[in-house]
């Protein structure tokens, strides 16, 4: 996935997206049953922090092409966040 920018951003980040699972019980990570899926990775936050504060972001990463690289494009398309 290649996306561009027409403009001038006000902050750019570097850095690798991930997805999270979150255990949906409390206690040891052993036991646990169910999860949630979530897109993670500080780089990948703060941009997403900021373009919800108003600021134009930008954020360069290399997403792999299986399903946990098209779960993060479907993240980040469904809040918005992505820009052709």
């Amino acid at each position: 996935m290649t996306t561009h920018h027409n403009g001038t951003l006000d902050v750019v980040t570097i850095g690798e997206a991930m997805a999270m699972f979150i255990a949906r019980e409390t206690g040891d990570l052993a036991a646990a049953e169910t999860f949630v899926k979530r897109a993670a990775g500080a780089e990948l936050n703060v941009a997403t922090g900021l373009s919800r504060l108003g600021l134009k972001t930008g954020w360069v990463s290399r997403i792999g092409d299986d399903a946990f690289g098209r779960f993060i494009c479907q993240q980040l398309e469904a809040a918005g966040e992505r820009g052709d």
